[in-house]
């Protein structure tokens, strides 16, 4: 199991003050199996939440692209329902 890098995000909490930030390893790791990967991910949100005291999540350079092309693909959708049921 290959990805190119390694996203890690909180939202923040505007209202306290804290804006949301995004951190990028980048390049490639390599893990024996997805579980290797999942425990990877979940061990580096772990390490932000305890340094920052605040709620990350994490995710992989393909996860994000998978994301983002749904993303597209239902806004692509939700506007031709809008034209299509135009009063």
């Amino acid at each position: 199991m290959k990805t190119k890098g390694l996203i890690i995000h909180t939202d923040g909490d505007n209202s306290t003050g804290i804006p949301p930030q995004t951190f990028e390893m980048s390049g490639d790791f390599n893990f024996n199996s997805e579980v290797e990967l999942e425990e990877f991910k979940s061990d580096l949100k772990e390490l932000f939440e305890d340094y920052f005291d605040f709620p990350f999540q994490t995710s992989t350079f393909e996860e994000q692209e998978q994301w983002l092309e749904y993303q597209k693909e239902t806004d692509r959708v939700i506007s031709e329902l809008e034209k299509h049921f135009r009063l």
